[in-house]
């Protein structure tokens, strides 16, 4: 009509694996949508008694996130993951079909006064959702109210800091790969040595021959030994047995030096040397010029505020004197981290994960506890 097509129907198509191509959506010009053939496959199934289950997410890199440009695509194509993947695979090998929703409050859920749960776990303990499937660590507190499934992955809490600038190097940084005594005694035995041949050169007739040219005079002594040092060649040498012992031991000496500084060279100048000012928790504790927290509402905040142990409860007083160092996710403590003097103790598996991904951060210390993930 009018040389426009009609009832026309358009195909997506992937390849896999085996570079065969399928077709993943379709669109027509009558429902003006792109429909995933998975889901419509799925949705065709439920006729079949099916289990169908309600699964509530929290975005979470990398096991939840939200695909980007997708809002007219089918709900449950939306996202992907680590524990998107996880839940295909279970849907497909328990025969049983899902609906994905975020959680509401956007938290994974901490127990309230009134014993009520908020987040995730409370979604899961009123009955709305069946499901959760997200980074959701097993507690001893969820554990009495929810039963979880076998752990997926361990864990454990961490601290999470910016990486110390490396210091510009200065007037006397070619001093840095030795020791300040060590460059002291250097001083002295240049100063003793040099010493020592000119009066060895003055007691010996053979140096203080008249037709000798060169004369070990003080000054020349000490160009001696320091262009020895140097490893540069003086235009005066010993004519004595006395100064040529007394400039063969500096020579040795020289030569010895010069290897250990050009050695720890090399290595000071292929590792940069940075100080953090934190190594580990009870360096927090004991600090105040750099802020800490932690995720609000998540297991994290709760292990501190549980704690018994003198240096986490101290730390759960200074954050709870201070709400504003508790962040809404964890991609504000990360920026939070790289922007100001704050140190953000978040969980193992995310710490590495943003580790890998952003060269600035780093991982402070080692894990303050042990537990996992899993989904109920």
């Amino acid at each position: 009509m009018d040389g426009r097509r009609k009832d026309f129907e358009m195909f997506v198509f992937q390849s896999d694996q085996k570079r065969e191509w399928n077709k993943v959506y379709r669109w027509n010009n009558k429902e003006r949508k792109l429909v995933s053939l998975k889901e419509e496959k799925t949705q065709n199934n439920t006729q079949d008694n099916r289990l169908h289950l309600k699964v509530t997410v929290y975005l979470e890199e990398p096991f939840v996130s939200k695909k980007p440009n997708t809002s007219d695509i089918d709900k449950n194509d939306q996202y992907e993951g680590y524990c998107i993947d996880l839940l295909e695979k279970i849907a497909e090998l328990r025969n049983f079909t899902y609906e994905i929703y975020e959680v509401p409050d956007k938290t994974y859920g901490v127990k309230e006064a009134n014993g009520r749960w908020t987040g995730m776990v409370g979604e899961l303990q009123s009955g709305v959702a069946d499901l959760a499937v997200a980074s959701l660590t097993v507690t001893y507190t969820r554990s009495e109210v929810l039963d979880f499934t076998v752990p997926y992955m361990h864990l454990g809490i961490s601290i999470l800091f910016k990486r110390p600038k490396a210091s510009m190097p200065g007037f006397f940084t070619f001093m840095a790969p030795l020791g300040f005594d060590v460059w002291i005694w250097t001083l002295s035995a240049y100063v003793g040595t040099s010493i020592a041949i000119w009066v060895l050169a003055m007691l010996s007739p053979i140096e203080q021959k008249k037709s000798s040219v060169n004369k070990f005079t003080l000054i020349n002594s000490f160009w001696f030994t320091v262009s020895s040092l140097m490893q540069q060649g003086p235009e005066i040498s010993p004519k004595a047995s006395s100064t040529r012992i007394a400039t063969a031991f500096w020579w040795f000496f020289a030569i010895i030096f010069i290897s250990s500084y050009t050695a720890n060279l090399a290595a000071f100048l292929t590792t940069e040397r940075m100080i953090t000012p934190i190594e580990n928790a009870d360096d927090l504790a004991k600090q105040t010029k750099i802020k800490y927290g932690t995720l609000g509402r998540g297991s994290t905040m709760t292990f501190f505020n549980e704690s018994k142990i003198e240096t986490y409860s101290k730390m759960w007083k200074q954050m709870e004197a201070q709400p504003s160092l508790f962040v809404k996710s964890s991609k504000e403590g990360i920026q939070r981290v790289k922007t100001s003097e704050y140190a953000y103790l978040m969980e193992s598996s995310m710490l590495e994960y943003a580790i890998e991904r952003d060269c600035e951060l780093i991982q402070v210390g080692g894990l303050l506890d042990q537990k996992g993930y899993a989904s109920r």
